[in-house]
């Protein structure tokens, strides 16, 4: 009997136990500890293994953690196990994990119409935002309700439907949302986030004043789940956790910089010039101007580590700009990037030297050829890069001795012959011109070549420069 009384208390106290940490799973959701209730959840599903509440519960609070993989995995043992609710846990779990294509198939989409249900309707949206349709996620949200994160969802889609244009009806849907969910620290951070993005400064402020108390995760955790969405392929679902945690963490260039690469890959090279020269701004990332040394220190970071940061914003910025059609900055901003580069060589160089050349920089681009060749005399792209360059100034008498250097590594070369050939006429050697010509054309043995008709072309004016011949 005593053995019995005593399995029946052991017993009892199990049960007791487990729904004593259900209570304070439920209790953590509603006061936002998500890292709390996912970890309360999951001593739940130990003593119960596939109790629905805690299935669904553990994946909704781990995707809120910023812990993807896990809700993913909770999200499919609970649909496997038919939970309650468990519906909707594997849909959100993989638009979490930036698959929005497979959330899709799991989701019912009204065929007459966006979904009356509010929260089926915003992860509807967010599952198309993930699948790269800004377009339909709008379309969606059209009329839906007045809770925060549709309306705040709203907002960020018109912003980046629209841009600047959109900022009259995006920032009121944002302050919207911040004021009907005022404890929901991704709304009001989000909120906050666009009322800087539409230059409305003091609103921006206040609401960041507002969401920082609300702060549960740190900086780290925010980026790493940002970076977990985007290498699932949701760029855009990326931007905006990193918006959030710009709108948290406002001094930290890292969020900032991982914001503009996010926007990057999401086909917004315009909002990521602005984020990453913002990021240029701020720690790590700022000197001080007049004394060339970090700003805060740096984050305490030594120079090689911190010079390596720099060159790498530097070098995306430069992708950045070309992609939004700024080739003259983008070549600036990757010349920045090779001065911060030990590893960069003398074909990097070459490459850049082009690019300043077509961006129209002529005098960076001779400078950078002429870096190329003093790292190493023997490639042959460095002295032709240097030729061209100097074939294209006001004198391109003097691209002789480059074209010359590019000769001696490959002589009969198409492209240096041509070089060669266009130098020696500006310097009135008709005869080196044909030498130069001809030598490659032999080396061809009639090969069909893009530079043929040029190397013709040459040979004739070359004829035709050379002096006529005494009257008999």
């Amino acid at each position: 009997m005593v053995l019995a009384a005593g399995l029946v208390l052991i017993l009892g106290g199990g049960c007791g136990s487990w729904h004593h940490d259900l209570r304070k799973a439920r209790s953590y959701m509603e006061a936002g500890r998500y890292p709390a209730a996912a970890r309360t959840w999951d001593r739940v599903l130990g003593a119960r293994p596939g109790q629905p509440e805690a299935l669904v519960g553990a994946a909704e609070a781990w995707s809120r953690a910023g812990d993807d993989e896990a809700a993913l995995k909770r999200a499919q043992a609970a649909r496997a196990a038919h939970a309650p609710d468990a519906d909707l846990a594997l849909p959100r779990a993989l638009v979490g994990a930036g698959r929005g294509a497979e959330a899709l198939d799991l989701l019912p989409d009204a065929p007459t119409g966006p979904p009356t249900d509010p929260e089926l309707a915003q992860l509807l949206a967010e599952a198309r935002l993930a699948n790269h349709d800004p377009q339909g996620a709008l379309a969606g949200l059209e009329g839906r309700g007045e809770d925060g994160p549709t309306q705040v969802l709203r907002a960020w889609l018109v912003v980046r439907a629209r841009g600047d244009a959109g900022c009259d009806q995006a920032l009121p849907l944002a302050q919207g949302a911040a004021r009907s969910a005022d404890q929901d620290v991704e709304v009001v951070s989000e909120a906050a986030w666009l009322a800087a993005r539409c230059d409305a400064t003091e609103p921006a402020a206040e609401l960041r004043r507002r969401a920082r108390p609300l702060e549960q995760p740190s900086l780290d955790l925010r980026r790493a789940a940002a970076a977990q969405r985007l290498a699932g392929g949701d760029a855009e679902g990326a931007a905006r956790m990193l918006a959030r945690a710009q709108a948290l963490y406002p001094q930290q260039g890292l969020a900032v910089r991982d914001l503009g690469v996010a926007f990057l890959g999401a086909g917004a090279p315009a909002e990521a010039v602005r984020s990453l020269r913002e990021a240029l701004l701020l720690p790590p990332y700022a000197q001080d101007p007049l004394h060339e040394q970090p700003v805060e220190g740096g984050f305490g970071l030594d120079p090689a580590p911190r010079a390596a940061l720099v060159e790498d914003l530097w070098r995306t910025l430069s992708v950045a700009l070309q992609r939004a059609g700024d080739p003259v900055n983008a070549a600036a901003a990757h010349e920045r990037s090779l001065r911060l580069d030990p590893q960069a060589d003398a074909p990097a160089w070459t490459r850049l030297a082009r690019e300043l050349q077509a961006a129209g920089l002529s005098t960076r681009a001779l400078a950078a050829a002429r870096t190329a060749v003093r790292m190493d005399g023997n490639d042959l792209q460095a002295w032709l890069a240097q030729a061209e360059i100097l074939l294209a100034s006001d004198d391109p008498s003097q691209a002789e001795g480059p074209a010359r250097s590019a000769w001696a590594i490959e002589p009969g070369r198409p492209e240096v012959a041509v070089a060669l050939a266009r130098a020696a006429l500006a310097n009135y050697q008709p005869e080196e011109a044909t030498r130069a010509c001809e030598t490659a054309l032999a080396g061809l043995r009639g090969a069909a070549h893009p530079l043929v008709p040029t190397l013709h072309a040459l040979l004739r004016q070359a004829d035709a420069s050379r002096p006529a011949p005494p009257a008999p």
